[in-house]
């Protein structure tokens, strides 16, 4: 009952929320004239509605909700940077990752330099530390602690990097949550998930429904400035009205940004305080220090993973111990009366 609940949560969250707020902003820019009318009314969009426009919003909300629904890891994906192989998609995704590269670059130039001008000479006082600090002292600290911050936005090696803002920071916490013991996030956590505690299950999935939320409000968004452009086309100024669905899906986009640090710190935490409990259901001795559990991560990485790389190998090379419980209420084993020995200590014969 509780699963139903949950499913029923985050459907009306994700899904029917942003698409009746979408429906709703389609049925009154159908009203306002914009379309087979030359005259603009906003103002008749709001005077023009009845209990039929009601009931259609409500039809169309569900039908849109239903509809995007089951695309909600496909929006993710495109809003990451996964824009496939055709050219104009890989022309897109290399320009992208040039561009944050650069960025990157730039930003770990900026903070080494700043950290090298930031420093005291030996004949100095720590001013960095004190309350009488120049405007110039402070900007060199200020600086350099913001370009960390934007810098650590990224993934920690080059090859990794996306085209965009939000695969950037999804691909660093894919790449950095577990790594210290050794486990791979994008294969552990669907199976932590399982067996981890209700509390740290349910963290994740808030901070992941709040993701997707700020990620389908972002997308709708973009969809209904599309519409008020080519509706709104010839009609003057109040083309200017693409800028309130333009101006939601900005902030959308920036708001799933910081949730997907959020959502990456929380996937950490459940593989940290959850590991254990996976090596008990599949069978496995707990590892007895950290290079025995990056060993075992290893191996259990090659073996849960599901592409078609090299499997046969992988499986091959693996090699597990396992460790399983008694069974419970097991009888003990029957107890071996000794046989019976002579004087010499020989065996009597039967």
């Amino acid at each position: 009952m509780s699963g139903v609940m949950s499913v029923g949560r985050y459907f009306v969250v994700v899904s029917l929320v942003p698409s009746t707020v979408f429906a709703a902003y389609l049925l009154l820019l159908s009203r306002t004239g914009t379309w087979g009318s030359d005259e603009v009314d906003l103002a008749l969009a709001f005077r023009s509605v009845d209990l039929k426009a009601i009931a259609g919003l409500g039809v169309l909300s569900v039908t849109l909700a239903v509809a995007l629904h089951p695309l909600q890891f496909a929006l993710i994906q495109a809003l990451e940077g996964y824009w496939g192989l055709s050219w104009l998609g890989r022309w897109l995704a290399v320009a992208g990752v040039m561009r944050h590269r650069r960025l990157a670059q730039r930003l770990l130039a900026r903070n080494m330099d700043d950290d090298l001008a930031a420093r005291p000479r030996p004949d100095q006082p720590p001013w960095a530390r004190s309350w009488q600090a120049n405007r110039s002292q402070v900007s060199y600290v200020w600086s350099s602690r913001e370009a960390s911050r934007l810098y650590n936005a990224y993934p920690h090696q080059a090859e990794d990097v996306m085209p965009t803002r939000l695969g950037n920071v999804l691909r660093r916490y894919e790449m950095l949550a577990g790594s210290m013991y050794g486990t791979d996030a994008i294969t552990f956590v669907p199976r932590l998930l399982q067996v981890a505690d209700q509390r740290d299950v349910d963290y994740v999935r808030n901070q992941r429904m709040q993701l997707e939320l700020a990620i389908r409000s972002c997308v709708l968004g973009l969809v209904a400035t599309a519409v008020t452009v080519i509706a709104m086309w010839t009609d003057g100024w109040h083309l200017l009205l693409a800028l309130a669905p333009y101006l939601v899906a900005f902030l959308s986009y920036r708001g799933a940004v910081v949730l997907a640090h959020e959502y990456g710190t929380a996937l950490a935490v459940v593989i940290e305080l959850n590991r254990f409990s996976l090596y008990e259901r599949l069978r496995l001795p707990v590892p007895r220090n950290l290079s025995g559990e990056r060993r075992t991560a290893a191996q259990l990485t090659k073996l849960m993973r599901l592409d078609g790389f090299e499997v046969t190998n992988r499986y091959r090379e693996a090699r597990l111990s396992f460790v399983h419980p008694p069974p419970p209420n097991a009888p003990p084993p029957p107890m071996q009366t000794p046989p019976e020995t002579d004087r010499e200590g020989r065996r009597s014969e039967a």
